[in-house]
């Protein structure tokens, strides 16, 4: 799906450029499944918050960007404050590739 370039909304790596030790790692932070719409507000929100918000829980409904300790949350709602597929296949996708780079860049895995 291609979304049309709204006003006040930014696209956002959920993972961060600035995490990549090497170019390779850049590479995988800039596909496009770490890659999401959200409204500048809450763009400029997980900044204040230093990036830590890598953490992705997403459903077709709301996007949550957390940190590793699931203290401080990001929520956002699908087609308010962020903008992405209702297409659950394309959301596990984000959502595995979200923990596949976790796991790779952090050593992280998420609770279930």
């Amino acid at each position: 799906m291609k979304w049309k370039k709204r006003d006040k909304f930014e696209l956002h790596h959920i993972v961060p450029i600035s995490s990549a030790r090497n170019k390779e790692e850049a590479k995988m932070i800039d596909d496009y499944r770490n890659l999401i719409y959200i409204h500048k507000y809450k763009h400029k929100d997980i900044s204040r918050r230093g990036n830590r918000n890598v953490v992705l829980s997403i459903n077709p409904n709301e996007a949550v960007f957390s940190d590793f300790e699931n203290r401080e949350r990001v929520k956002t709602t699908n087609d308010k404050e962020a903008l992405y597929t209702r297409k659950q296949t394309r959301i596990d996708k984000i959502s595995k590739y979200n923990a596949r780079l976790l796991q790779s860049l952090f050593e992280f895995t998420q609770p279930h």
